[in-house]
């Protein structure tokens, strides 16, 4: 037998030490299985083999060394395993190999110089995703016919090696995400084949080398999230081909080089630098653009004539810059726009009517410029944005009712303009609205009753300093996730509506400086008197506040006694039972959950109703969920058969908003750590709300880690079984499993060998789908496929590859 392909055939269990006996064996496939164990030593003896693919596989412990006998492989394949140790260098003696892939296991150590030097025949060479440490050898200069190099992911330290330079066949290096520190080396630019070079998230510093203008190939350079400094070399106009240029988070400095001379660049990223000056021809006429970042700089001049018309464009960011001048009405011609950030500048003028083409746009960022007049109603026709900051301007006039008319807004920001008149009644239309800025303006007249129909409001409903008046509207009580509102120094009225209390999920209630009088509803969550004070006549039973008399306080005692509604489905949840040298210790960390669990209100997230804390024991009164957790759901054919695919699928986006909700818009965050099926509870409408939030902890701004592992098998992130580093990510890689359970019914078992026997075609819905449903309609089957895809992209091991939340969720939304 010459050849024996295996691979793609879930085979378990241990590969047979026989196989030696396949004396005249010259390719062996095992690719794509379950198999575990060791590379039997015996493998070593079939010194006729010349292809061996082990990769997809469960493999684990040492590579053998003896499989440094093989000296006819030309093709080695071990990546996806689960390999430990370092690399033997008994593998130096592989000269005839042609392409070497180690990546995605645990090696340690660093690469042997015989090794990296002795396999002169290598084209193709990874080790990315390992734990390979020290510097990379010198000896690497020896592989004169490598095209490809991959050390990605790892923990290599030091600068590149000089003799890099004399590796002249190269065509991709990629380094990125190491250690790596020091200058680049110059002779770098010896490279004249080089199409890519990826050193992104490492520590080099200093300037990037003047021979890089020589790279007349390169079309790829990603060297963001470094330390480099000085100026871009005006060489780099040389490079002709480029098609990608990432230098963002650096200390670059100086003028920008001419590029996209031959009008190939697509994707330019320099954000968060020093640079200062114009920005070049090359770049104003760039028609080939897609995405374009150059924010967070200093970068100056008119931006009438600092920017052309860019038919392919996505997103454009040149915020915090010094730029002047008017907007052109020319951005409409830029149909294809999905971001548009001009925020932080000293732009002039009106907004262009003519933004309203832009259809695709979902993110409108304006803020602090010095724009006037009116906002034009064409802002209307805008149907995809579902971002708008046009705060800290000169705006005038009044808002534009068909402010109305944009169906999937979720941040409005007015801010701080000198707008006027009345708030529109169509505002209560945008139904998605999470966040509603108009504070600091001159609105006036009474609010609209259709406040109260923005049920998705959560963080913020912020008007106040302006000239408001007339009454609190009662309606505002059906906005159950509202957490903040501000309606200080304006002319409101009358009472407090009482029903105001019962908005369970106000953290500040701030209507200060204004004329209201009456009592101060009872029940009020947390109430301050800060919030009440400078009114007509406001009383109630707070410090700071006068009392109200005894008539009156009895009539509010009578109608208002009752904090929770009557009859609402509560469940009591047993936390602790502590005793003894502890008692402190555990009402502390007690304390600290309830304190992080009263500021999380979100529709898909179990609400805490109150709390009891005895020396005996500790429990939670939470809201009552009535069918329980997703698992026992999953795992029950009847109710399983119940949850069909629309159900299922807006679970899915439910929780991921419930967990963007934790990531984005608490601050300090919340990670979840423990995002599981058990931990998702359904109602009678199999509606989702995430729960549990026992083993969760605040994550602070100054401190990214924890030192414990926390969560549930089958559902931890990969990085957590290597390091302590606890990140939202993790949260990200949980609910990708959770995706997958949803789908598949049951939960997918040992996750990245599930993707890895799925192979290349990875969306093909049979191979995935629960097979207890029928099969999904077309429309169905597009979001199916949307869930699938996203999931794989929360399920990728390395953390930073991962997606947040928020994108997760957007992704979903589309």
């Amino acid at each position: 037998m010459r050849e024996m392909d295996l691979s793609w055939n879930i085979l378990s269990g241990q590969i047979p030490s026989s196989f030696a006996n396949l004396r005249n064996l010259n390719a062996l496939g095992l690719s794509d299985n379950r198999l575990s164990g060791p590379i039997p030593e015996e493998l070593g003896q079939v010194q006729t083999l010349q292809v061996l693919y082990l990769q997809k596989n469960r493999l684990n412990g040492a590579i053998p060394p003896s499989l440094g006998n093989l000296t006819m492989l030309t093709f080695l394949y071990l990546y996806r395993n689960q390999h430990t140790g370092q690399i033997p260098v008994e593998l130096g003696t592989l000269s005839s190999l042609i392409e070497f892939d180690l990546s995605e296991n645990h090696l340690t150590g660093t690469v042997p110089f015989c090794v990296a030097g002795n396999l002169t025949s290598l084209a193709y060479f990874s080790l990315w995703g390992n734990h390979i440490t020290k510097s990379i050898p010198h000896e690497f200069g020896n592989l004169v016919n490598l095209e490809i190099l991959d050390l990605s992911e790892n923990f290599i330290v030091g600068p590149g090696p000089s003799s890099i330079g004399n590796m002249s066949s190269l065509r991709q290096i990629v380094i990125h995400t190491n250690n790596l520190s020091g200058e680049m080396p110059n002779e770098l630019g010896n490279l004249a084949y080089l199409e890519s070079l990826s050193s992104h998230e490492n520590q080099l510093s200093g300037p990037i080398p003047q021979s890089f203008g020589k790279l007349a190939s390169m079309t790829e350079m990603r060297l963001f999230t470094n330390q480099l400094s000085g100026p871009l070399p005006l060489t780099l106009s040389n490079l002709t081909n480029l098609v990608l240029v990432l230098l963002a988070d650096n200390q670059l400095t100086g003028h920008l080089p001419e590029l996209c001379q031959s009008k190939k660049l697509q994707d330019f990223q320099i954000f968060d630098n020093n640079l200062d000056g114009p920005v070049p021809k090359g770049l104003r006429d760039c028609s080939s653009l897609i995405s374009l970042g150059i924010d967070k700089n200093q970068i100056e001049g008119d931006i009438t004539k600092s920017f052309g018309v860019y038919p392919h464009l996505n997103d454009i960011s040149l915020s915090s810059n010094k730029f002047v001048g008017r907007l052109s009405p020319k951005w409409g011609l830029c149909q294809n726009l999905t971001s548009v950030d001009f925020g932080h500048n000293m732009i002039e003028g009106s907004i262009p009517s003519d933004l309203g083409e832009l259809k695709n746009l979902a993110i409108l960022d304006m803020r602090f410029n010095r724009l006037t007049s009116e906002i034009p109603s064409e802002i209307g026709k805008l149907s995809s944005l579902y971002w708008m900051d046009l705060g800290s301007n000169r705006l005038s006039g009044e808002i534009p009712k068909q402010i109305g008319q944009l169906s999937n807004l979720e941040i409005l920001d007015f801010s701080s303009n000198q707008l006027s008149g009345k708030i529109p009644e169509e505002i209560g239309n945008c139904l998605k609205l999470q966040s509603l800025h108009m504070n600091n303006n001159s609105l006036s007249e009474s609010l609209p009753g259709s406040l109260g129909h923005l049920a998705s409001l959560q963080s913020m409903l912020d008007l106040s300093m302006n000239s408001l008046s007339g009454p609190i509207p009662s309606e505002l009580s059906k906005l159950e996730m509202l957490m903040f509102v501000n309606f200080s120094h304006n002319q409101f009225s009358g009472g407090i509506p009482i029903s105001i209390a019962s908005m369970q999920s106000i953290t500040v209630f701030d209507v200060s400086y204004n004329f209201l009088e009456g009592s101060v509803p009872n029940g009020i969550h947390n109430a301050s008197a800060e919030w009440f004070l400078h009114n007509k006549g406001l009383c109630g039973n707070l410090v700071g506040l006068s009392p109200c008399d005894l008539q009156l306080a009895d009539h509010s005692r009578k109608h208002q006694k009752i904090i929770l509604p009557v009859g609402l489905p509560m469940f009591v949840a047993t936390i602790s039972i502590v005793a003894g040298d502890e008692e402190a210790h555990d009402e502390e960390i007690f304390q600290h959950e309830i304190e992080m669990l009263t500021k999380v209100r979100q529709h898909s997230i179990v609400k805490l109703y109150g709390y009891c804390s005895h020396p005996r024991y500790r429990f939670l009164v939470c809201q009552f969920i009535e069918r329980g957790n997703l698992a026992s759901i999953l795992s029950n054919e009847e109710l399983a058969s119940q949850f069909h695919w629309e159900r299922r699928i807006a679970l899915i986006r439910d929780v991921a908003q419930a967990i963007t909700y934790l990531h984005h818009d608490v601050h300090p965050p919340i990670i979840h750590r423990d995002i599981t099926s058990r931990n998702i509870l359904l109602d009678a409408d199999y509606k989702a709300f995430v729960s549990d939030f026992g083993i969760a902890r605040m994550l602070k701004p100054d401190s990214s880690n924890w030192s414990a592992l926390a969560g549930t098998y089958g559902y931890i992130a990969p990085e957590c079984s290597y390091t302590s580093l606890v990140t939202e990510k993790c949260d990200v890689y949980s609910f990708g499993v959770v995706v997958l359970e949803v789908l598949m019914g049951k939960h997918p078992g040992d996750v990245q060998n599930f993707l890895s026997s799925l192979g290349d075609d990875q969306l093909h819905l049979e191979e995935i789908l629960d097979k207890q449903l029928p099969k999904p309609e077309a429309e169905e089957a597009e979001d199916l496929r949307r869930c699938i895809f996203v999931a794989f992209e929360c399920l990728i091991p390395s953390p930073k590859e991962r997606p947040t939340m928020l994108k997760v969720y957007r992704d979903l939304s589309i």
